[in-house]
């Protein structure tokens, strides 16, 4: 696969550290994208006949893009990049409360016996599994289907409101970097971007990589995925964003050609991913 440019949205580093983390973030980062290729060929390449197509209101046809980031996660995984990495100075935020019977295992809610709640202080106390009190940021409209009073000793599950983990975060020395690579619609690319600078801001990470794909090679893939020619208009946006540390960047990629003998890249279940 082939990079075809690297954008600068926000950088402010003056700290020697935190620009040799950088550095070898990019370095690592670039090589595992360029390591992307076709089975059996020197570079990347779709065959042309899986090209998008719209065809009575429906696209139909192009690549998963699973199969395309599987190699990029293997590659910097070896190079002790954490996979699923939780953004944890995020502080949730309970936006709907379901009383229940007996603790899930769903790792996307929180799970506890509810002790105290001030709407007012938009704060909530409970018991986790564990039994230590804990207190959690709330709504201070959010759903539930019983009065604040009923709630108190019930055992419920809250779910929050919350970007999600990042795709991979290494650890430079005592400098964390982070790395997104686009697999979903332009959406997600904002949520990326969003995402990473806000943890910037909060000198959770030095410094954040977005890998998304031009036009030319979102044709192949998947309907409406995130690409670099849709997002270019919000860069400003990005870059007027102070940040007292760090750095975010856009690395934009494209396939190496087309080839008649490669592949058609399996989608997700849902036909999207």
């Amino acid at each position: 696969m082939k990079i075809v440019k690297e954008l600068v949205l926000i950088e402010n580093i003056q700290n020697t550290s935190v620009k040799q983390a950088v550095n070898e973030a990019k370095e690592e980062i670039l090589s595992a994208i360029c390591n992307i290729r076709t089975e059996g060929k020197a570079g990347f390449y779709f065959n042309p006949r899986s090209v998008a197509q719209v065809i009575e209101g429906r696209r139909v046809c192009g690549n998963g893009v699973k199969p395309i980031k599987e190699p990029f996660l293997t590659e910097l995984k070896s190079k002790d990049w954490e996979n699923e990495f939780p953004a944890q100075t995020v502080v949730d935020v309970v936006v709907s409360i379901k009383e229940i019977k007996k603790i899930g295992k769903s790792k996307k809610v929180l799970y506890g016996l509810i002790q105290a709640i001030d709407r007012e202080n938009e704060t909530l106390e409970y018991l986790d599994k564990q039994g230590h009190t804990q207190e959690v940021r709330i709504d201070s409209e959010f759903d539930s289907l019983i009065s604040d009073k009923e709630l108190i000793g019930k055992l419920v599950s809250m779910k929050t409101a919350s970007p999600g983990n990042l795709d991979l975060c290494k650890l430079f020395d005592d400098q964390l970097v982070a790395v997104e690579w686009e697999t979903g619609n332009i959406s997600s690319s904002h949520r990326a971007l969003n995402k990473m600078t806000m943890l910037i801001q909060r000198e959770y990470i030095a410094a954040g990589f977005l890998v998304v794909p031009n036009r030319k090679m979102g044709k192949f893939i998947t309907d409406r995925i995130g690409n670099y020619e849709e997002l270019r208009a919000y860069f400003p946006l990005w870059s007027s964003i102070p940040v007292s540390s760090g750095g975010l960047y856009i690395i934009v990629v494209e396939h190496d050609g087309l080839d008649k003998t490669a592949p058609f890249l399996n989608k997700g279940r849902d036909g999207m991913s």
